[in-house]
């Protein structure tokens, strides 16, 4: 009641909150004159007179500014005392003596060394019993705002001896569960083994994206990986797609040597410069009966689009001979299969014997054109 009198003396309805509090904290310190008040002890005491005044002017406010109104509606809780934080002050220059004492200055137990702590520590745990320090420890986290701690620790206090070694052991095992996205290699693999266009591989990005679970590299990116698993000078015309010999096996190995960076880093003995040699196979075949779609060709007469030949090559192993044995660093696991067939030449012919013996003795001799 003393600090509204004061403040209505004052004509605080008239002054800004800051200036109350000014005004009130030097009432408060003309009050305690005759002790030597810390600065802490003044910073406590103005966020009091703070937060007094700030309840004081929305009382007010509510009140409609009249005075008689205030009083009347408010009286008990201007009635109330307003209690100071209990901190510690100086009451005499004796006292002021007092605290310059000599020796090392004492630390907080945060401060403390290791060898420190466990010597406080162990004085608390032979004077007081687990059931108290954890309800204490449990107090105290709660007091801090570490509800989750404070509930382990009450965990640990009330479960059973399997529900806790349970827990442990889920706290040492290592959590597996951070996604592990695809490379855009392998999300290229993905689309190709599971024959997905590039609108369904879209939709399936947003959906694992939207679910937090952003595992799919962008189309774009893929496309342009894509792209570099084109070899170059790829040469096309209407009836015909040819690849030069030398090109692609220049590019099967670049492939090969990018995938395989890892084991060749490892196991190449890059000091001796010795070579690795790549082992191939190649054949042609032609198959007919395919269906017809009505292209228009410069000579119908000759061509159609019912019969093809294909010529490929097929990369086989990739090792290094060395005085201790052939070292291998890639083995193609389905030689038969047509997903490691690289394409020399695609032609839209019928398979006859001279066109057969044609392009087989035009492979060949491109095949022998290849530099080493």
């Amino acid at each position: 009641m003393d600090l509204v009198l004061v403040l209505k003396s004052e004509n605080f309805y008239k002054q800004s909150s800051s200036q109350c509090v000014e005004r009130l904290t030097s009432y408060t310190m003309n009050k305690f004159s005759e002790y030597k008040l810390s600065k802490d002890c003044v910073t406590k005491i103005k966020c009091v007179l703070k937060v007094f005044v700030s309840k004081l002017l929305e009382k007010w406010k509510k009140s409609n500014w009249t005075m008689d109104r205030f009083m009347k509606s408010h009286s008990k809780w201007l009635m109330n005392d307003l209690v100071l934080p209990a901190v510690g002050t100086i009451n005499s220059n004796k006292d002021l003596q007092a605290k310059k004492t000599r020796g090392r200055p004492a630390k907080s137990f945060e401060e403390s060394s290791l060898r420190t702590k466990r010597r406080v520590m162990k004085a608390l745990v032979s004077e007081s019993s687990p059931e108290l320090l954890c309800s204490a420890a449990r107090a105290s986290l709660t007091k801090s705002g570490k509800r989750t701690a404070a509930k382990l620790v009450s965990l640990a206090l009330t479960t059973s001896p399997r529900r806790y070694k349970r827990m442990k052991n889920i706290h040492d095992t290592p959590s597996y569960s951070a996604l592990k996205p695809y490379s855009p290699e392998e999300a290229l693999a993905l689309i190709i083994d599971s024959s997905m266009g590039k609108e369904d591989y879209i939709h399936w990005q947003k959906g694992a994206k939207s679910r937090g679970a952003n595992i799919y590299p962008p189309y774009n990116v893929i496309a342009q990986t894509k792209r570099q698993c084109y070899p170059n000078n790829i040469k096309i015309t209407e009836t015909e797609v040819q690849i030069p010999v030398q090109d692609i096996l220049d590019h099967t190995i670049q492939r090969l040597a990018h995938v395989q960076q890892d084991v060749l880093l490892l196991h190449h003995d890059h000091e001796k410069n010795s070579a690795i040699k790549v082992v191939y196979k190649w054949g042609l075949d032609g198959s007919g009966g395919h269906s017809i779609y009505k292209q228009c060709f410069a000579n119908n007469s000759l061509y159609g689009d019912t019969n093809i030949i294909l010529c490929t090559i097929v990369p086989l192993q990739m090792s290094e001979v060395t005085t201790s044995g052939t070292q291998i660093f890639w083995q193609n696991p389905s030689p038969s299969s047509s997903r490691y067939n690289r394409i020399i030449r695609l032609q839209i012919e019928k398979e006859t014997k001279e066109s057969v013996k044609h392009h087989y003795e035009a492979n060949i001799q491109n095949i022998q054109g290849v530099s080493k």
